[in-house]
C-alpha cells in the first residue's frame, strides 16, 4: 500500500536574498534519525503501519498488520501565532524537531543537516541575543484503521509470530506506528550579535520585546540599527516545515552553502532587515501564501505508536532492553553533543562576520585558526553522532561507546576575538625610539608614563597600564618599570587612555612629560570625547600624536588606537626620538 503523496521540502534561508539549503518530507511519511553509516541503524522512512522498535527507534520497512489510513475530523485545523517569544533552545527543539509518542526523540535530534544548521545560526552565543518568532499550523492527523481483530496481522506478520517472540521482533519490532500528526511550522530568528558582552547586556536592559505584529519587530530593530550602529550585526534566519517553500524562496531568494549574511552589518550602511520583514508580513498574514501551501500540503510534525500487545491477541509480551544506564549514557551523549554546537554557533558567526578595515588585518591574522577550530568541532560533532547511533542499535555497547567518545573528544579553544585588543601598527618620530622601550602587557592600555635620562640616553621609563577585561572594563593600575628609574611621571585622568605623548630634556634630565588621553567608554568599548592634556614641567621638543603618522603621513582612528608600548631617544640634551 503506497501512501506516499505529493512531498513537501524543509527550507532554511538566510538573509541578504541569496540562498538556501532544500531537504525533503513527504505529507505521510518521515525520515527518521540521521544515517550515520552503522548498519544496524540506518535511516528509514516512518510510514502508517510501518514495523517499530521502541528501545532502539528503529522502523522497518514492512508492515505486519493490516489496515488503511484515514484523516480524522477533515475539517479540524488551527493556527498559532507567537510575536512576543524570547530565544528557548528547549521549546525550540519541542517544535522543530519530530515528536515520538509526544516526546522529543534524541535520535532524530542528532543530525548534521538544515535542522541543526538553523538551531546554530539562532542558537545564543555570550555576546548575542535571539528573538524567535514562531508560526503554528495544525491538521487533521491520520490514523491507521486496523482490520477487524481475527485476521489483523498480514501473511508476512503471521509467519514471523509462528517462528517464535524472537523472529517476530526482529521482523515487526513491538510496536507499529498507529497514528502520523500533521502541520506546518515556520520559525523566524532575529540574532543580534553585538560587539561584546556589555553592550548585549545595555541592549537587553533598553528594549521591550512585546510585539504586536511584524511591524513591531520591524520598528524594533530599526531602532536596535541606530542605537547601536557601528557595534552590532543583525541576522535574519527562518526555516520552515510543510506547505510550499518555493512561494517563499520567490519571496525571500535562494541560498545555499554554510555562510551566513547578515542583513545589517557594522561595517556597511546598507539595510535590508525591513525589506525582508516586510515580505514576510505578506507570506504570513490570515489566508495568505503561508497558509495555503500548509492546508494544501501539510508535513508530519509527530509519529504515535502503539504496542502489539494492545491489538493483537496471542502477542508475546516483550521486556524492555533499556537501562539506566543506557537511557544515562545517551543523555551524557545530547548534552555534549549540545554543547559542541555551541562552540561551532560562535565559530560560524565569527567567520561569516564582516570586520572594519582596521580590525581586518588581525582577522587576517586569525581567520585560519578559526578556520581549524571549525574542522575540530565538527569532528566532534561526527563521533558523538556516531555513539549516539550506536546507543540506538547496538545497545550492548552503548556504555563502552559512550565512555571511549567523550574521553577522546579533542578540547577546543576559541581563538582571540578579533574584537580583542590587538597591535595594528607603529608610529614613530623624529629619529625614532631605541635607547629604552617599554610594553604593557597582552590586552592592556598605558595610562600613565615617566622616564630618566642620563648621559644623554634614556636609562628608564616606568608606565601604568590597565588590563582591558573581557566585559570592557579596564582593570586596576598596575606599574611596569623598564630599565632603571625616572625623574618625571604622568598619569592620565581616571578613566582615560594613553593616544600621545611629548617630552622635553634639558641638562642631561627630563624637564617635561605631556601625554594626551582620552576617556574609555566601556559599553562601546571605544574612546568618546575630547583628548586632554595632563604634563608635568613646561614645553616640550618632540610629540607623538596617534592621529597621524608623522613619518607615513597615515591617519589612525583615535576613537579606537590607543598607546600600548612607547621607546625614546635623546640626543645633544634634546628628546630626538619617539615610537609608539
Amino acid at each position: 500500500m503506497k501512501l506516499n503523496k505529493q512531498t513537501s521540502r524543509i527550507l532554511s534561508f538566510l538573509t541578504l536574498l541569496s540562498t538556501s539549503t532544500l531537504c525533503t518530507a513527504s505529507v505521510y511519511t518521515h525520515q527518521l534519525g540521521p544515517n550515520t553509516g552503522v548498519s544496524a541503524s540506518s535511516s528509514s522512512t516512518a510510514f502508517l503501519g510501518a514495523a517499530f522498535a521502541v528501545d532502539r527507534n528503529k522502523i522497518w520497512p514492512s508492515t505486519c498488520l493490516s489496515g488503511t489510513s484515514i484523516v480524522d475530523n477533515p475539517g479540524n485545523t488551527s493556527q498559532i501565532i507567537s510575536l512576543n517569544s524570547e530565544y528557548n533552545h528547549q521549546k525550540l527543539e519541542e517544535n522543530i524537531d519530530i515528536s515520538v509518542n509526544g516526546k522529543a526523540n534524541l535520535f532524530d535530534l542528532v543530525k548534521l543537516g538544515t535542522e541543526q544548521s538553523f538551531k546554530r545560526a539562532v542558537s545564543e552565543t555570550e555576546t548575542s541575543y535571539t528573538l524567535l518568532l514562531t508560526y503554528r499550523y495544525d491538521a487533521p492527523v491520520v490514523r491507521y484503521q486496523l482490520a477487524d481483530a481475527g485476521s489483523r496481522l498480514t501473511e508476512f506478520g503471521q509467519k514471523a509470530l509462528a517462528n517464535g517472540a524472537d523472529s517476530f521482533y526482529r521482523l515487526c519490532g513491538d510496536s507499529f506506528i498507529s497514528q502520523l500528526e500533521r502541520g506546518g511550522r515556520l520559525f523566524v530568528g532575529i540574532k543580534l550579535d553585538f560587539a561584546n558582552k556589555s553592550i548585549k547586556e545595555t541592549f537587553k536592559s533598553s528594549t521591550n520585546f512585546k510585539f504586536a505584529d511584524l511591524a513591531s519587530v520591524k520598528a524594533a530593530l530599526n531602532g536596535t540599527r541606530n542605537k547601536f550602529s557601528s557595534l552590532v550585526n543583525i541576522y535574519l534566519t527562518a526555516y520552515q516545515i510543510g506547505g510550499d517553500q518555493l512561494a517563499l524562496g520567490n519571496i525571500l531568494g535562494v541560498v545555499s552553502g554554510d555562510n551566513i549574511k547578515a542583513c545589517y552589518s557594522s561595517t556597511s550602511s546598507n539595510y535590508q532587515c525591513g525589506s525582508i520583514i516586510d515580505s514576510l508580513s505578506k507570506y504570513v498574514r490570515k489566508g495568505g501564501p503561508l497558509v495555503k501551501s500548509w492546508q494544501r500540503h501539510p508535513a508530519v510534525t509527530g509519529i504515535i505508536t502503539t504496542h502489539y500487545s494492545d491489538v493483537v491477541e496471542g502477542n508475546p509480551q516483550r521486556t524492555s532492553e533499556l537501562t539506566k544506564r543506557i537511557i544515562n549514557s545517551r543523555a551524557l551523549l545530547y548534552k555534549a553533543f549540545k554543547a559542541q554546537q555551541k562552540l561551532l554557533s560562535r565559530v560560524e558567526t565569527v567567520l561569516s562576520t564582516s570586520y572594519s578595515p582596521l580590525l581586518q588585518a588581525r582577522w587576517n591574522k586569525l581567520k585560519d585558526d578559526y578556520q581549524a577550530a571549525k574542522s575540530v568541532v565538527t569532528s566532534n560533532i561526527e563521533a558523538l553522532e556516531y555513539a549516539m547511533a550506536v546507543c540506538y542499535s547496538a545497545l550492548d555497547s552503548c556504555n563502552s561507546s559512550r565512555i571511549n567518545t567523550l574521553a577522546n573528544l579533542v578540547t577546543v579553544r576559541l581563538p582571540v576575538d578579533p574584537y580583542s585588543l590587538t597591535d595594528v601598527g607603529k608610529i614613530s618620530v623624529g629619529k625614532g625610539g631605541g635607547e629604552q622601550h617599554c610594553r604593557a602587557p597582552e590586552l592592556s592600555v598605558i595610562v600613565g608614563v615617566g622616564a630618566r635620562v642620563k648621559n644623554d640616553n634614556v636609562k628608564g621609563i616606568r608606565i601604568a597600564y590597565r588590563k582591558l577585561l573581557d566585559n570592557g572594563a579596564l582593570g586596576s593600575v598596575q606599574y611596569k618599570q623598564c630599565g632603571s628609574g625616572y625623574e618625571k611621571f604622568v598619569k592620565a585622568p581616571a578613566g582615560h587612555v594613553l593616544t600621545g605623548f611629548e617630552f622635553r630634556v634639558k641638562r642631561d634630565n627630563v624637564a617635561a612629560i605631556n601625554v594626551f588621553s582620552k576617556k574609555w567608554d566601556q559599553s562601546k568599548r571605544k574612546l568618546t570625547g575630547k583628548v586632554v592634556s595632563t604634563r608635568s614641567g613646561s614645553g616640550s621638543e618632540l610629540s607623538l600624536d596617534l592621529s597621524t603618522d608623522q613619518v607615513n603621513n597615515t591617519f589612525y582612528d583615535t576613537d579606537h588606537v590607543v598607546l600600548t608600548g612607547l621607546s625614546l631617544r635623546t640626543s645633544s640634551d634634546d628628546a630626538s626620538g619617539i615610537t609608539g
